[in-house]
């Protein structure tokens, strides 16, 4: 009985050790690169003030960012990440309002516009830190949650789809043949708030899945919050001597995927 008993002890210990050879771990050091695409929520459109006060909406626009990282998994569960990435620091899109507006005369003309709606689009260096935790759901698929900053403020280039940092809508009639040249009709100006260094605070959660030489792909959804306003700006309505501002924030979700190398043993990678 005693050998009985004593066999099957030590058949456990070598079945144990043998699953926990086989079972994947994340201890160690990885370096990994990453990219990911962004919708950047709409804008804040302050109303204008003037005699009649027609609000420009903003809608959402696409970004994205790029990079490498490198991390350390403490425990089994836990592990802090930073890098080096470079994407849309922020970004906006405006459409005016749309209407007839009077031509002076007791008539009105239509509006019509000759250009795409104004946006902006402004590139960074961003470095994030983040605190990590994993737990396993099957041999080859991990659960992963992280939070964290994003340092930002190293670089600032700004592109502009209009003329340079300033949009127009003319006023175009065959109506009245005394107008001769477009009339200026809307005006938008984005002037970025000065450039100092700056973070965002950021969280995701996805799966990572192990590949069979025990390197990683992680995907993930997540949502980033600026802390401060990124841009300020102006807009004008010169029919009716209407003016409102405009208002910015680097605020988005994004689908993030990253390749991860794992640096294992010989003995960890057989």
């Amino acid at each position: 009985m005693k050998k009985i008993a004593g066999f099957i002890v030590c058949l456990f210990f070598i079945v144990a050790m043998h699953a926990q050879n086989d079972e994947f771990t994340m201890d160690g050091f990885h370096l990994g690169a990453v990219g990911q695409l962004e919708l950047h929520t709409s804008n804040t459109v302050l109303p204008a003030v003037g005699d009649w006060p027609p609000t420009p909406s903003s809608t959402g626009i696409y970004g994205w960012e790029t990079g490498i990282e490198a991390s350390y998994h403490f425990c089994k569960y836990f592990g802090v990440t930073t890098g080096l990435e470079i994407g849309t620091g922020l970004s906006y899109r405006l459409k005016p309002y749309y209407a007839q507006v009077p031509d002076g005369n007791g008539d009105y003309v239509d509006v019509y516009e000759y250009a795409k709606p104004f946006s902006h689009e402004d590139y960074d260096l961003f470095i994030p830190i983040k605190f990590e935790f994993h737990f396993p759901l099957g041999k080859k698929i991990f659960f992963v949650a992280d939070a964290g900053i994003k340092l930002k403020g190293f670089l600032h280039h700004g592109r502009y789809k209009g003329n340079d940092n300033n949009y127009t809508l003319t006023l175009m009639t065959d109506y009245d043949s005394r107008i001769t040249d477009p009339i200026p009709y809307f005006t938008a100006e984005i002037t970025p708030v000065p450039y100092t260094l700056a973070f965002d605070i950021f969280s995701s959660a996805g799966i990572y899945y192990v590949l069979p030489y025990k390197d990683l792909l992680r995907f993930t959804i997540g949502f980033n919050f600026s802390q401060f306003y990124d841009f300020r700006g102006t807009y004008t309505y010169w029919t009716y001597s209407s003016s409102g501002t405009l208002l910015g924030k680097h605020d988005y979700l994004y689908l993030q995927a990253g390749y991860v190398h794992c640096f294992k043993s010989k003995k960890q990678k057989k």
